[in-house]
């Protein structure tokens, strides 16, 4: 381990690296960025008191502008550079799902909260396309269920893909927001996080969740094509490491997965006790943020609230 820092609060969102940086949020409704060779705080970007809430929604960056959600329901814009907010947009929910880029348009970008209540009293998700530049909403969609801290996949089509805790991935049009078709035979409790690869011309994307596996789904048909045993549940998400899958779960594991065949490439536990001691789950620190692949370089938030880097 190269330096670890102590955030003052559990850290759930993704760590986003960029130019020799690291940025993400805690529970106490913080903001870092961080230098990635020695741990420093740069500066952080705390949420004002009136509305501070955890921020979960792992960041993505843009023309210097660091884009992420938070459990108040605002989409926050803060300058890259200085920690400067620069625009608070409300939305209805809680929004603790990271955002995504568009594959196909640079100014629009997709997002989803926590379910409010819908007509008939049951629970909705909503889903989000913003534009990039104001902040402003382009199109908002719905689909019945709950979500909570999953990480959307956009495909080489600008098909936009949210999963609820309900056994369901459904798959959005981009541009317009219509539901293109929707898989409700997803094991245990839902999704969590996901990507999206292409092996010739196939794609597909991948799901982890609360149902201790990683699935490969065909992107055109919703259909799963395989799915590979972890060690528990994945409540982190999922990275591309050049064709494969690193994953994190919430019994401390970090595992490498072939993306072609589901494959087990090796696993690492990041614990001093050990991620099969009789310890209660959640002192075994569980990977609750999805890891970061830089050249070589892993990088992923603990439960703990560390920061750990890896080779």
């Amino acid at each position: 381990m190269n330096w670890e820092f102590d955030a003052g609060a559990w850290i759930e969102c993704g760590v986003l690296f960029d130019d020799n940086k690291v940025y993400f949020g805690n529970g106490n409704g913080q903001f870092f960025a961080l230098d990635a060779i020695t741990g420093e705080e740069i500066w952080v970007y705390t949420q004002p008191e009136s509305d501070r809430s955890a921020i979960n929604s792992s960041p993505i960056l843009l023309n210097d502008v660091l884009y992420f959600g938070s459990r108040s329901g605002h989409m926050n814009m803060v300058d890259k550079n200085t920690g400067e907010l620069i625009k608070r947009i409300e939305v209805n929910g809680d929004f603790h799902s990271p955002l995504a880029l568009s594959s196909k348009d640079t100014t629009r970008m997709y997002g989803a909260t926590a379910p409010s209540s819908s007509s008939d009293g049951e629970s909705e998700i909503n889903v989000y396309a913003f534009n990039v530049t104001t902040g402003e909403i382009i199109w908002e969609s719905s689909m019945p269920g709950t979500i909570y801290n999953y990480s959307p996949t956009v495909d080489s089509n600008d098909q936009v893909y949210y999963s609820s805790v309900g056994n369901a991935v459904t798959a959005f049009d981009g541009v317009t927001g219509d539901i293109l078709w929707e898989n409700m035979e997803l094991p245990g409790s839902g999704s969590r996080s996901s990507i999206s690869l292409s092996f010739g011309d196939e794609e597909y994307i991948y799901l982890s969740g609360f149902f201790a596996e990683l699935l490969a789904i065909s992107t055109s048909t919703g259909e799963i094509q395989w799915r590979t045993c972890l060690e528990f549940y994945s409540e982190g998400g999922i990275v591309d490491a050049n064709g494969d899958i690193v994953v994190g779960d919430y019994d401390g594991y970090i595992t490498k997965i072939s993306g072609e065949d589901g494959s087990i490439a090796w696993k690492y536990c990041h614990t001093e006790n050990g991620c099969d001691s009789i310890l209660p789950r959640p002192l075994r620190t569980a990977i609750q943020g999805p890891p970061v692949l830089v050249d070589n370089i892993l990088y992923f938030g603990s439960y703990d609230g560390n920061v750990y880097v890896l080779e």
